[in-house]
């Protein structure tokens, strides 16, 4: 037999969010113009730290990507086969765009 207080003990573990207060659920009121969160110790918040590095690696692959197919399609020899492996390089820079949107 389970007593009160391991009853009590076992709801306040499982209760529901809703059973709540609502002071307790309401979230803050978004301030126009404020972006991201706190600031980290480097003076920029996680958002833009974020937004830099996915810049930073769209930047790479696009070098990459250009010297990969430029080196393909300078020494045109197999062009089946060269193709479809430019169509594959393709596909990083394209990917990391959509990323960084």
């Amino acid at each position: 037999m389970i007593s009160t207080q391991q009853a009590a003990a076992f709801h306040s573990l499982f209760a529901r969010k809703d059973e709540k207060s609502t002071s307790e659920t309401v979230c803050e009121r978004p301030v126009a113009g404020k972006v991201g969160g706190a600031t980290l110790s480097i003076g920029i918040t996680s958002q833009k730290l974020m937004l830099y590095i996915t810049l930073g690696s769209l930047g790479l692959t696009l070098i990459s990507a250009s010297f990969l197919t430029w080196k393909h399609l300078h020494r045109y020899t197999v062009p089946e086969e060269q193709q479809q492996i430019v169509r594959i390089i393709g596909v990083s820079p394209f990917m990391a765009l959509i990323g960084c949107l």
